[in-house]
C-alpha cells in the first residue's frame, strides 16, 4: 500500500502544469523522432532533483547505443539543448561517458533558478532519494546553489554556452542566407543599424554576417532594465526569417573603389581595412574611415597584443576631427 501511495505521489511530482501537451516520449525519454530525447521541465518534472534523474538517465542509455560515438573531432556525439538541472546532469554525464558533448542555452544556466527572488531556498526533495549523477544538490539559497554549479561547470570543463539563440541558417538560391533567432543583452540594440551576427554556414566554417535593422525580419525587443546600469542600453535582437547578403560587397558597407555607394574609396581595393587595422600595420597607409592622421610624433606598440611595456611609448598623441 505504501508504495503505490509513494508511486502515486510521484506521478504527481513528475507532472507539470503546462497549457499545451507535453511531448509524448518512450521509458528511455525518447521522442518519436528517433535520436532526439526529452528530459526536464518540457516533459513535466519541474522537481530539481526528478530533472537531474532524466538527464542522467537519458545519458546512461545513449551511452550504450552501438552509435553513440561519431569516431569523428568535428561532430559532437550529444548535444544538450537547455542549461537546467537536467541539462547540466546529462552534460556531466556524457563527460563522464566520453561522449563529446555541446550544451546551448538560450538565456543564462538555470535560468529559472537565476529568476528565483535573492535569497530563496532551495529545497532537495524528496529527501528519501539520492540525487543520481555529479551535479550538486541539497538545501540551500539560490545564491550558493548557482555559484557551486558554476564552479562544476568549470571544474569538468563543460562546453556550455548561453544565450545561444540561432535556430536556424538556410542558403538560398541567390546566395543569400535566411536568419532565424534571438540573441539578448544586446548593448545599443534599440537603436543600432548594423549588427554583426557569426553563425555556422553548412555546419561547418563561421562566418559574420553583417545584419541591417532595415532588413526585413531584423528586430529589437524592449529595453532590459539592470539594477544601477542605467547608462547602458541593452535590448534583444530578433532575427524572424531575417534576409541577409552573401557578402557586403554590393552593399554600403563596401567603401573601396568597388563600392556601390557615392562615399568610397578612389584606389582602395581592401574592404575590411575600412573598419581596423591590426597591429604592425603600415602606417604610410590611408588612416581609418575619413579621419585624418594626426602630425604628432609618436611611437606605436611593436607588441603583437594590446600590452606595453613601461617606456615603450614615447612622444605625445593628439586626436584629430573627422573631416
Amino acid at each position: 500500500m505504501l508504495g503505490k501511495i509513494q508511486r502515486w505521489l510521484e506521478g504527481i511530482f513528475e507532472t507539470g502544469n503546462m497549457p499545451t501537451r507535453r511531448p509524448l516520449v518512450d521509458a528511455h525519454h525518447e521522442s518519436s523522432v528517433p535520436g532526439l530525447y526529452v528530459v526536464g521541465d518540457l516533459t513535466g518534472a519541474p522537481v530539481i532533483k526528478y530533472a537531474m534523474a532524466q538527464g542522467y538517465e537519458v545519458i546512461e542509455h545513449i551511452a550504450q547505443q552501438p552509435d553513440a560515438r561519431a569516431n569523428n573531432p568535428d561532430l559532437y556525439d550529444v548535444i544538450v539543448v537547455g542549461a537546467g538541472a537536467a541539462g547540466l546532469n546529462a552534460a556531466l554525464a556524457a563527460k563522464e561517458k566520453g561522449l563529446r558533448c555541446l550544451g546551448l542555452e538560450k538565456n543564462k544556466v538555470a535560468n529559472t533558478i537565476e529568476d528565483f527572488p535573492e535569497g530563496k531556498w532551495i529545497y532537495a526533495e524528496p529527501e528519501d532519494r539520492p540525487p543520481k549523477g555529479k551535479l550538486w544538490l541539497d538545501g540551500a539559497t539560490k545564491e550558493d546553489l548557482l555559484n557551486r554549479w558554476h564552479e562544476i561547470i568549470r571544474e569538468n570543463k563543460l562546453d556550455v554556452r548561453t544565450e545561444d539563440g540561432l535556430q536556424r541558417l538556410s542558403r538560398q538560391p541567390d546566395g543569400s542566407f535566411l536568419l532565424d533567432g534571438e540573441k539578448m543583452w544586446i548593448t545599443n540594440g534599440g537603436f543600432t543599424d548594423l549588427v554583426i551576427v557569426f553563425a555556422k554556414v553548412d555546419g561547418e566554417h563561421f562566418s559574420a554576417f553583417l545584419v541591417e535593422r532595415g532588413f526585413p525580419g531584423v528586430s529589437s525587443g524592449k529595453e532590459e532594465h539592470k539594477m544601477g546600469l542605467h547608462g547602458s542600453s541593452t535590448t534583444p535582437i530578433l532575427l524572424q526569417q531575417a534576409q541577409v547578403p552573401a557578402d557586403m560587397i554590393n552593399t554600403k558597407h563596401n567603401l573601396s573603389f568597388t563600392g556601390p555607394g557615392t562615399i568610397k574609396a578612389t584606389t582602395e581595393t581592401q574592404i575590411c581595412v575600412f573598419c581596423h587595422t591590426p597591429h604592425g600595420a603600415n602606417l604610410d597607409q590611408p588612416p581609418l574611415w575619413n579621419r585624418t592622421l594626426s602630425t604628432a610624433n609618436y611611437t606605436p606598440y611593436t607588441s603583437p597584443s594590446l600590452q606595453s611595456s613601461p617606456g615603450q611609448v614615447s612622444g605625445s598623441l593628439t586626436v584629430s576631427t573627422a573631416q
